[in-house]
Order: structure tokens, then sequence, then C-alpha cells
């Protein structure tokens, strides 16, 4: 019986430790006025010790499998950020995090645990089957979608909030672009006289990318406590899903318990999130008693202008 996917299980969630602090010291350079030490810190650990990890981990286990474990990110987020960023940890927060970890491990459990590999062709092929491109379409309108609302919702709206995370989450949550990677890698030479490789590659590092870039731009106008746990959610669910289309992983998923729990585990993580973004964001708050957006108030201008 293979049991390699415990080791990528233990480096996906050395990953997300590592990804929560740059995620947090990212938070709090937007209240520092040495913010750059900060960001220098956060840049080091989200996007260049996160990823290897990420990466390694991808060797040994299933997208299915590996993509739930963000979801711990929420418990290193909720011990640290009360601490570091001073930020209120309500007990609907803890319950909304508690589900999605119920849900995190749910998908865990019902995955697929088997890791197999394919041939460079067989990967360039499946960005061309039909269900892989329903899904792409599908992700496209539903970014197109959340854009608008960020856009175009006031800064105190619960559900620009919410887009903020879900918006960073799916842009960040392709993560078969990153387990494509790695096994181009580790096919050898030949795999770099093909074109295909390179736009692989160039969707791994974007969609990282992409999906810190929006985390930080919410970031700077709403708490973490619940735009990270939102980002987390929505990263798992993203992650699973595609998992699951463009590997076809619920091939392996012979048991009538894993076909069951699988969806449910989905479900669950979803009534978390519907559960924490209920919660009112201090920024939010903040923005209600001034009478004007968290963003454009006295003490962010001050910020905005002791870091330029």
């Amino acid at each position: 019986m293979y049991y390699g996917w415990l080791v990528g299980i233990v480096l996906s969630l050395a990953a997300s430790l590592v990804g929560t602090v740059g995620k947090v010291l990212m938070k709090l350079a937007h209240k520092r006025h040495d913010s750059y030490l900060y960001f220098a810190g956060a840049f080091v650990c989200v996007i260049v010790i996160n990823p290897v990890f990420d990466a390694w981990s991808y060797s040994f286990a299933a997208q299915s499998v590996l993509a739930p474990m963000a979801g711990f990110s929420v418990v290193w987020n909720i011990v640290l950020a009360p601490y570091v960023l001073k930020e209120t940890l309500s007990d609907q927060v803890v319950q909304g995090s508690s589900i999605i970890l119920v849900g995190c491990g749910l998908v865990s459990m019902s995955g697929d645990h088997a890791s197999p590999t394919h041939t460079p062709e067989q990967l360039y092929a499946l960005f061309s089957e039909a269900i892989f491109i329903v899904y792409a379409s599908i992700f496209a309108v539903s970014c197109i979608a959340l854009s608008y609302i960020v856009h175009t919702f006031p800064h105190s709206s619960y559900t620009r909030r919410f887009a903020f995370g879900a918006l960073a989450g799916l842009v960040g949550g392709n993560l078969y672009f990153m387990k494509t990677s790695v096994e181009l890698i580790g096919n050898g030479g030949d795999v770099w006289r093909n074109v295909g490789t390179y736009f692989i590659f160039a969707g791994a590092l974007g969609s990282a990318a992409g999906g810190i870039f929006v985390l930080n731009l919410g970031l700077k106008e709403y708490d973490a406590l619940h735009v990270v746990a939102i980002y987390e959610s929505f990263l798992i669910l993203c992650g699973s899903i595609s998992g699951v289309i463009f590997f076809r992983e619920d091939h392996d998923m012979q048991g009538w318990w894993q076909i069951i729990m699988y969806p449910v585990a989905i479900v669950t993580t979803i009534v978390g999130v519907i559960v924490l973004s209920r919660q009112p964001s201090q920024a939010a708050t903040l923005s209600d008693e001034e009478g004007q957006p968290f963003m454009y108030s006295t003490e962010t201008t001050k910020l905005v202008a002791s870091n330029i």
C-alpha cells in the first residue's frame, strides 16, 4: 500500500504554516512604519519558501488530498492574528473556522490517496479535455463576477469583503498547474522542447502570484481573520474540485463512502465560509462609525504617506 501521501501532507502542512506567517507579516506591514522589512519577510515566506514545500508535496500525493491542507492556515491564522495583529477573536470566527477544519479533514479522508504519474503527452492532452474547458469557462465567469463586486460595491459591504477573499482563493486555487509542473520536471529534459511546458509554468507562477496580489489588496482594507479564512476556504474548494476534474482523481474513489463523503466535505467547508463571512469586519465597523471608507481614513492616509 502506498503511504507517500502522508509525506505529502506533512510537507503541505509545513507550507501552510510558512505561508500563514507570510500573510500575517503582509498585514502587519500595512500597520507599521518600517513596512519594507515586513514586506520582505512576507515575500520570502509566501513567494520563496511556501512554493518550494508545496511543489515538493505534490510529488508525493494527489491534488485532491493536498488542497484541503491549506485549511490548516486557518488554525495558524487564528493563533497568530490575535497576538501579532491585535485583532479580536470572536466566537463566530472560532465556530466558522472549526467547521472549515472539519470539512478539510473530511476531504482529506475521502480524497484520492493514490498519486499516479503521467507522461508529458498525457499532461498536455488534459488541457484540451471537454470537462476541463467547461471548468475553465465557469472559473473565468466567476472571476469576472467577483471582480465586478470588488470594484462596484461599497467598502462597508460584507459581500465585497467576501468577494476579495473568494477571488484571491479562486485565482490561487488552480493547483493543477503546480502539480503538472512538478510532473513535467520529473520527466527530464525533453519537456523543455515543448512550448506548452512554458505556458504551464507561467500558469503555476501566475496563479500563485495572482492570488497573493488580490489577497494583499484585500488585507489593505479588511482584517486578516476574515479575509484570509475566506481566501483559504476558496483555495481549498478550487484546488479540490480542479484536481478531481483535471486529473480525474475521482476514478480512484472506489468506496461508496468516498463518493458520498467528498461532496459532503466540500459543502461543510462552504458552510464554514458562510458562518465566518457573516461576522462584521473590524474595518467595516470603523468605516460606519467615521462615515467614510476605511481606506480613505486619516490614519490610513498617514500610513500610506509614511511608506512613500
